[in-house]
């Protein structure tokens, strides 16, 4: 079993789950530094080590975008009951960030509308539950995308992202 993806039997079902891999995606609008902390240790683990978005800009916007999701084993034919995305993150100060919200997409498509957030000071995590089909799962351009938009004012912050991690439950062929 590769590094990052559990798998577990349910009666009908199975379950997956993978933590994405390889070099994080951003707007190019902000800066994100260490991006592949995002994708570091196993599923279900929280690091420690973060991918932080510093920003000053009034109303400014940044994201993330992690990819490289493991659900090549998932046979065809299958048919995905459900799909959880887990976030774990913070921000320096919460009256600087106006919002943090997530969702997943197929390349340029999103596959599920956007979660928002708790904004908070300290590390936690956030999740969100959607349907997508088979084929925007396996798809090569299946991601998750973090975004934060800075509050209406010239203040420092630092928004920071443990990781995201995907759970898929399916139904075998």
């Amino acid at each position: 079993m590769r590094r990052g993806i559990v798998a577990s039997a349910k009666k009908n079902s199975t379950t997956i789950a993978s933590r994405g891999s390889g070099t994080p995606a951003d707007n190019g609008v902000a800066t994100w530094a260490t991006k592949t902390n995002a994708v570091d240790g196993a599923v279900g683990t929280n690091p420690n080590t973060y991918a932080t978005w510093t920003n000053s800009t009034s109303s400014g916007v940044g994201y993330i975008e992690v990819s490289g999701y493991a659900f090549s084993s998932i046979p065809a034919g299958s048919t995905i009951l459900d799909v959880k995305v887990v976030i774990r993150h913070l921000c320096s100060n919460t009256g600087r960030i106006t919002s943090t919200v997530f969702q997943a997409f197929d390349g340029a498509t999103s596959v599920s509308g956007s979660q928002g957030t708790t904004l908070s000071t300290a590390a936690h995590d956030e999740t969100m539950n959607f349907v997508c089909t088979l084929a925007q799962i396996k798809s090569a351009t299946f991601k998750i995308r973090v975004t934060t938009t800075h509050a209406a004012n010239t203040q420092s912050l630092v928004f920071s992202l443990d990781h995201a991690d995907v759970t898929v439950s399916y139904a075998p062929p």
